[in-house]
């Protein structure tokens, strides 16, 4: 678990995405991210040159409350390696869907790979989209998860037909740990928060990845 303290110190500290946490970090420099035209019109072309496929979707119909800005449903990445299909198709925002295509192009796929000996296949997304609160508490403030905004993963597959479980990457003693442990360093870089096993009981069977913006400055970076 990287627990690094944002240099700033403790003022205007964030709220801790889908969990509360009292310590932040920045990303990782030299990473691929998206422009300012992602989150508008130009969005589509950008995810398409990053070797996504991907359908235009409806936008879900769950309130006012729950809305996803330019909503695709992702359903593969092109990479130097192979495609990694996405079988749930999850339901995102197009902004996220072409970050999450880049961390798995420059960063998943070598990391497993470099790792495992094998490519990266399939990766279990959950349904990205979902209306509902903060670790599913109805009462809670709105997850990212209902602006199409995250992803959490449960399972990565090799071409092999291995399946890779993310609850793995709390035990040291998984024969996978490093490479899980270095796949959630990677992300931290390209998502705005990373959560997973170890950071609490919620997590403690998959990655969540959301762009959520945290603190006053909008710049802080939950990555446990």
């Amino acid at each position: 678990m990287d627990r690094r303290r944002d240099p700033r110190g403790t003022a205007g500290r964030a709220e801790a995405g889908e969990a509360s946490c009292g310590e932040t970090r920045r990303g990782t420099a030299g990473q691929r991210s998206y422009g300012s035209g992602a989150r508008g019109p130009g969005c589509m072309s950008q995810l398409k040159k990053a070797g996504a496929q991907f359908e235009t979707a409806a936008a879900p119909a769950d309130g006012p409350n729950c809305r996803v800005a330019l909503p695709v449903t992702l359903q593969s990445v092109e990479t130097a390696a192979g495609r990694i299909t996405l079988p749930e198709r999850p339901l995102l925002n197009c902004a996220f869907a072409l970050q999450f295509s880049l961390w798995l192009a420059d960063a998943a796929a070598p990391g497993v790979a470099a790792k495992e000996k094998n490519r990266l296949a399939k990766v279990a997304t959950g349904p990205g989209y979902d209306c509902r609160g903060r670790n599913g508490d109805i009462g809670a403030k709105l997850s990212e998860h209902a602006a199409g905004n995250a992803v959490d993963i449960t399972t990565l597959t090799l071409d092999d037909g291995k399946t890779i479980q993310i609850a793995d990457a709390g035990s040291e003693s998984a024969a996978s740990y490093q490479m899980l442990r270095g796949l959630r360093t990677t992300a931290c870089g390209y998502f705005s928060t990373v959560l997973g096993p170890g950071a609490n009981a919620a997590h403690a069977s998959h990655f969540h990845f959301d762009l959520g913006r945290h603190g006053k400055s909008a710049s802080y970076r939950i990555c446990e």
